[in-house]
C-alpha cells in the first residue's frame, strides 16, 4: 500500500465512526504534537492512533502508537488477543503497530463491557 492508500483508508475509517454520533465520539488531531485520532466507543472505551515521528512509530509509513483506556480512565494493553485493564494507575503506549495490529486492536475494543 502507499502512503496515500493508508491515509484513504484512514479517512474511511474516519467517515464510518462519524456515521452514528450518538454512540461513538471522533477526535482528529493534528497539530504540533498529535497527528492521529480517537475514537471513543459506546462502551465508553477510548482508543487513540498517532503517528507523528515524535511518537512511537515511524511517523506513519508503516506503523502507528496507540494506547486506551476505559470509562474510568484505567489504560488498557494489548495482549493480541483482548485487551487487558492496567488497573494500578500506570500508563503506557503500545508502540509501533501495524494497520492489522490497530484494525484488531479496534474491533476488541468495542467489545469490552
Amino acid at each position: 500500500d502507499t502512503k496515500r492508500q493508508r491515509i484513504e483508508a484512514i479517512h474511511q475509517m474516519i467517515k464510518v465512526g462519524l456515521q452514528d454520533t450518538k454512540h461513538k465520539k471522533f477526535k482528529a488531531e493534528h497539530n504540533v504534537h498529535h497527528h492521529g485520532f480517537q475514537m471513543t466507543f459506546a462502551n465508553r472505551c477510548t482508543i487513540s492512533v498517532q503517528f507523528r515521528k515524535g511518537n512511537y512509530s515511524d511517523g506513519g509509513e508503516t506503523n502507528a502508537e496507540v494506547a486506551a483506556w476505559d470509562e474510568n480512565s484505567n489504560w488498557m494493553v494489548w495482549n493480541g488477543d483482548n485487551w487487558d485493564t492496567i488497573l494500578d494507575g500506570s500508563t503506557d503506549v503500545m508502540p509501533r503497530c501495524t494497520p492489522d495490529d490497530i484494525a484488531k486492536m479496534i474491533n476488541e475494543l468495542v467489545k469490552v463491557k
